[in-house]
């Protein structure tokens, strides 16, 4: 998790297609799509303007988001895990 040190930067990222996201008070993460940040938090969903984000974000501690990596089934283990036998 790479920390990011400053707002202008967290903008920019944002700005750049990139996801951003943050641990405390309720972990959230952020993502601009037009021209809007949206905001995905464990029980709530929402969308701001850039002056509202700044607002309410200004004096948080972000991070890069890095999407989960959906793993693909290695079919060689698979069989083997399948194939073994137990005592």
């Amino acid at each position: 998790m790479e920390k990011i040190y400053d707002f202008e930067t967290v903008l920019k990222v944002l700005k750049n297609d990139q996801a951003v996201k943050i641990e405390s008070p309720v972990k959230s993460v952020f993502f601009m799509r037009n021209n809007r940040i949206n905001v995905k938090a464990e029980n709530a969903q929402f969308n701001l303007s850039v002056d509202e984000f700044t607002e309410l974000y200004m004096n948080s501690v972000f991070y890069h988001h890095e999407p989960k990596k959906v793993s693909e089934i290695e079919i060689s283990k698979d069989d083997e895990y399948y194939a073994w036998k137990h005592k």
